[in-house]
């Protein structure tokens, strides 16, 4: 069985950028990144969650949110976005 190669990790300040990035243009957010969302970025890239999965995840949590009346996704929906990846 022949394993696909993985991508060079990414660097912890270019990864919580991408994903601020994302996290800015996602639907539903203030689109104003606070501390607490940096550090959550950076505990994503510490436990090695790549990339695309917590952009994903942050589409996935904006799509869910739509059918509530929830004014922004912020830290505060961690546990959502975490049930995405776990």
């Amino acid at each position: 069985m022949s394993r696909k190669a993985e991508a060079p990790a990414m660097e912890q300040r270019e990864y919580v950028q991408r994903l601020l990035d994302a996290y800015r243009m996602t639907p539903g957010t203030v689109g104003v990144v606070r501390r607490p969302d940096r550090l959550f970025a950076v505990q994503l890239h510490e436990q090695s969650v790549p990339l695309d999965v917590a952009e994903n995840a942050l589409t996935l949590a904006a799509s869910t949110c739509r059918g509530e009346s929830c004014d922004a996704i912020t830290v505060r929906d961690r546990p959502r976005l975490c049930r995405y990846y776990g």
